[in-house]
């Protein structure tokens, strides 16, 4: 069977429903595509996996006879490759390859997912956690393999510069839903410097394929967006991006619970006009509440 093209992908959730979808939704997937799953999971993900694919009927005790499935305690294989002074890179060399040439001894290609990266970013080790990430980017490449990492959805003070690290570290940021659709994830401080390299961003990314009025219209959505986050949330945000054909979505999310409310101020009032003006633009646009604060997001015809 030909070796799949190398791939390496994070995506973020904010709760545990969206991490149970996205491990199943990766397994199954990779199991019609006759592909050998290795998972390596926390003890509650291992069991929910399990079951879930158990009631979508297929005999895991069997996958896992035949080698089309390996499944792991995160706790315990991090265990073998921390030492005393920190991460063991020689034991986390040794451990990956044992495992991937098991995993891909039957010829089939190679899908990965683990949460041993995740539990070190938990545990506030994120420069092993990283480091760990460019060890499995490199190991993608040479072994081409398919290798999925998730985070949870972090908002907080000094997180900016890490998750733009972590985001460049994989080939793309991924949806959990609508099958790895791609997306543009960029992570902000609550300063209103944000707002204008907020902008500037998201046109230099969607300029390519948007009308020039369309353009306008994004770079007004993205400005009050982020001005909001900066301004009422004062909390570190983040911006997504994604497109589908000619419409793009673009949401904030930031670390405060307040959900905004539609106001239609007078002409003569100052401010509280923000989601007025994304109501006039947007195609679509709406504000829902996330374990970790809010997401306020718009979609905009590009042309």
């Amino acid at each position: 069977m030909t070796p799949i093209e190398p791939r390496h992908d994070v995506a973020f959730y904010a709760d545990w429903p969206r991490l149970d979808e996205c491990v199943f939704q990766y397994s199954f997937d990779g199991l019609l595509a006759e592909e050998t799953i290795v998972l390596i999971l926390s003890g509650r993900s291992l069991q929910m996996v399990s079951t879930v694919l158990s009631d979508h009927g297929l005999d895991i005790a069997e996958l896992v006879e035949t080698g089309r499935f390996a499944l792991f305690d995160a706790d315990d294989t991090l265990a073998k490759i921390d030492g005393p002074s920190g991460v063991d890179w020689a034991a986390v060399t040794s451990l990956a390859n044992d495992l991937v040439d098991t995993a891909s001894s039957a010829g089939r290609p190679v899908r990965l997912f683990g949460e041993m990266v995740t539990m070190l970013w938990n545990h506030d080790r994120v420069t092993e956690a990283l480091e760990l990430e460019r060890f499995w980017h490199e190991l993608s490449g040479r072994r081409r393999l398919d290798v999925l990492c998730a985070y949870p959805s972090f908002i907080a003070p000094g997180v900016v510069e890490p998750m733009n690290l972590l985001c460049g570290l994989h080939d793309h940021v991924v949806s959990i839903r609508d099958g790895r659709q791609q997306l543009d994830v960029s992570w902000y401080p609550a300063d209103t410097l944000s707002v204008r390299q907020a902008r500037h961003h998201v046109h230099a990314l969607l300029a390519p394929v948007a009308q020039r009025h369309a353009l306008v219209d994004v770079d007004l959505i993205v400005s009050e967006l982020a001005a909001n986050a900066v301004q009422h949330a004062r909390t570190p945000f983040s911006v997504e991006v994604s497109q589908a054909g000619a419409i793009a979505r673009v949401s904030v999310r930031d670390g405060h619970p307040a959900v905004p409310v539609l106001r239609h101020s007078s002409a003569s009032a100052v401010g509280g006009r923000g989601l007025a003006l994304i109501e006039s633009l947007a195609d679509s646009w709406g504000v829902s509440a996330t374990p970790a604060g809010k997401e306020v997001w718009a979609t905009i015809a590009l042309y």
